[in-house]
């Protein structure tokens, strides 16, 4: 974590519980984020045309209608028209942006990616983050999926000018517009039925898309189901006939024509069919790994089956990886397909190996897991609705430090609460402790002080109870950072002092040395720079002597900021070069940048501009390719030269 201490940048002496800092991408001229293509996209001239012409800035268009009918489609159809050929049209030339709540439900979520895509940092608060990303924008922003939302308001507050395309279940979820999307007429349901199942008895058509209420989903399945099985139309239209879908043809209950036809569908594939799409009902609704589901089904070969499920249209394949047709579908499965508890505890043994080895891996590792993560959330709340708590907690420990160090701090609070609660159910307190622990560093990383505080004050009281004396000390240690961010450095002090007794007593080297340099750092802050420097100089032999580099570039920089303090001007120049040799040593460029900062500035400070100059500028160019925030510092000193 680094802090500004006037024109100094201060590298705090965190150590292991150092605040990452994560690189963001280049910020783009535009974002181009598109919702997949529809095939066999069937007439809605009318509709398509309309929604077209009502997208404008600053408006709010919201497309509402039951599962299954076409909102999504109809959406999908009019972001590529208005968008032709990556390119962004001149309507909204910053481009258009692409959330799907039935991915992901959590509105903070949404808000974090549309920071990241325009390259803000969401970190410590999303919602400024995004409001920032958006702010003067002109862009077009899908919100796909509404119903699911936790708090859909929170998301439309922040778009600024710029203009939302809503599709949502409920009605009430419109704000300035609403269009409600209607089934097909008979004429174009014929059509897409004609398009999945290349049939020419018109009339036996027009009597299913009669029977199935003109659904685009079930219109879609009726003839996905011809096509594939090679049954007569009249045939099935007779089997239609005698279920209850003959008196459904009349408001919301055309919907239960989907189940049936779902049913239909699966009484067609085999059972090993059967459970591999119950298995992919309980994962999230976004594109699955076969590897998953060989994992849980490791006595058959899936290859059939999948390919039985693809070919009812039940299921896709994503380019090596598969997804469930549709929201409906994936509902279906979740509620009338349940697997056993062994194979969901095979499904969460399966992710738990994945994260546990990927995480291990650093940011190739974590790039694989970005893929996974959703999946990985869903299945340890599949695990807590069954009481699966063994489960839960192995994946809270596979997961959690993969969250904390790419940033996924919503996700890491849910973990480390799901953690809190399986180690309750188990009467595992020492884990128990550390959940704590862990889930008020997150608050402290989110400038929650006051929950990180209560968080370490409950992991402390177990520690004692259970005689964890290395966890006691860590906490401690925790909490003194959390009162030097609150400025009572003497409370600090305080603490930081009887983390030290204990991490001595437990012989941490590591620990000792890093909570030295925060206690030097606490004593700079209080002006008392000669009783800093002796914290600082104890720190670097416990990092020379345990061959902690970083530890030790941390402590020869924060000694050239001490010394500078004192106006000994050639013995700081002496430790920020050594300093700077060891983070060009370890390839640290974000460390490098600000110990060429603190040069700059100590040699503007003596009076040679030239050295300040060239110091600056390395020190800008670093932290302009590394996309740092200091950028802005370094550019402001050089000007001022």
């Amino acid at each position: 974590m680094m802090e500004a201490q006037g024109n100094y940048i201060v590298q705090a002496d965190h150590g292991s519980n150092a605040e990452i800092n994560i690189k963001m991408p280049d910020k783009p001229k535009f974002v181009l984020q598109y919702p997949p293509r529809v095939e066999h996209f069937t007439d809605r001239k009318k509709e398509l045309a309309k929604l077209l012409k009502d997208l404008q800035l600053g408006k709010v268009v919201t497309l509402c209608g039951p599962g299954g009918i076409g909102k999504s489609a109809l959406a999908s159809k009019a972001i590529w028209e208005l968008a032709p050929d990556n390119k962004p049209g001149e309507r909204f030339p910053d481009g258009i942006l692409w959330h799907d709540f039935y991915k992901e439900p959590h509105s903070m979520k949404a808000l974090e990616n549309i920071a990241i895509a325009f390259g803000e940092d969401p970190k410590q608060s999303p919602v400024a983050a995004a409001k920032s990303a958006l702010s003067g924008k002109n862009a077009l922003v899908l919100l796909d999926g509404a119903e699911d939302a936790d708090d859909l308001p929170l998301v439309l507050n922040i778009l600024g000018a710029c203009c939302a395309l809503v599709t949502s279940r409920k009605k009430r979820d419109a704000a300035d517009q609403r269009d409600d999307i209607q089934s097909l007429p008979t004429d174009e349901a014929v059509k897409l039925f004609r398009a999945w199942g290349k049939v020419n008895d018109i009339e036996s058509v027009q009597r299913i898309c009669e029977l199935t209420g003109g659904l685009p989903l079930a219109v879609r399945l009726a003839g996905r189901y011809i096509f594939e099985t090679g049954e007569p139309i009249k045939e099935y239209l007779s089997d239609l006939e005698s279920t209850t879908l003959d008196a459904l043809d009349q408001g919301d209950r055309k919907l239960e024509s989907v189940p049936v036809l779902l049913k239909r569908s699966l009484n067609q594939v085999s059972k090993d069919a059967v459970n591999i799409l119950s298995i992919a009902g309980i994962l999230a609704f976004v594109s699955f790994s076969k590897d998953v589901i060989q994992a849980a089904l490791p006595d058959i070969n899936i290859k059939k089956p999948i390919n039985e499920l693809i070919g009812y249209g039940l299921l896709n394949r994503d380019s090596e990886r598969f997804i469930i047709s549709h929201a409906l579908i994936h509902t279906y499965a979740r509620k009338n397909h349940k697997p056993d508890d062994d194979i969901v505890e095979r499904v969460a043994g399966y992710y738990n190996s994945y994260a546990s080895e990927h995480a291990e891996l650093g940011p190739k590792g974590y790039a694989l897991l970005d893929i996974e993560r959703v999946h990985i959330m869903r299945i340890m709340e599949e695990c807590k609705g069954r009481e699966i708590w063994q489960r839960v907690n192995d994946l809270v420990w596979a997961v959690e430090y993969y969250f904390d160090i790419c940033g996924y701090f919503t996700d890491r609070i849910d973990v480390l609460k799901s953690g809190l609660e399986a180690t309750q159910k188990l009467n595992n307190k020492q884990d128990k402790s550390f959940h704590l622990g862990n889930l008020g560093e997150t608050y402290r990383k989110l400038g929650i002080i006051d929950k990180a505080i209560k968080c370490y004050e409950q992991s402390l009281v177990i520690s004692k109870e259970i005689g964890n004396r290395k966890n006691e000390g860590v906490i401690f240690y925790c909490m003194g950072i959390a009162y030097y961010i609150l400025g009572q450095v003497d409370k600090a002090i305080e603490y930081y002092g009887q983390a030290l007794t204990i991490v001595k007593e437990c012989g941490d080297r590591l620990e000792e040395g890093n909570i030295l340099g925060n206690m030097g750092n606490a004593y700079y802050t209080l002006g008392q720079i000669n009783k800093a420097i002796v914290y600082h100089e104890h720190a670097l032999v416990i990092s020379r002597e345990i061959g902690h580099r970083l530890g030790e570039a941390n402590r020869l920089g924060n000694l050239g900021n001490a010394y500078k303090a004192l106006d000994k001007i050639d013995k700081a120049i002496e430790y920020y070069m050594q300093d700077l040799a060891i983070r060009k040593e370890l390839g640290h460029r974000h460390g490098e940048g600000i110990v060429l900062c603190n040069l700059g500035i100590t040699y503007k400070t003596f009076g040679l501009v030239e050295n300040a100059k060239q110091f600056l500028q390395e020190s800008l160019n670093i932290f302009e390719q590394i996309k740092a925030p200091n950028a802005e510092l370094a550019r402001k000193l050089l000007n001022d030269l």
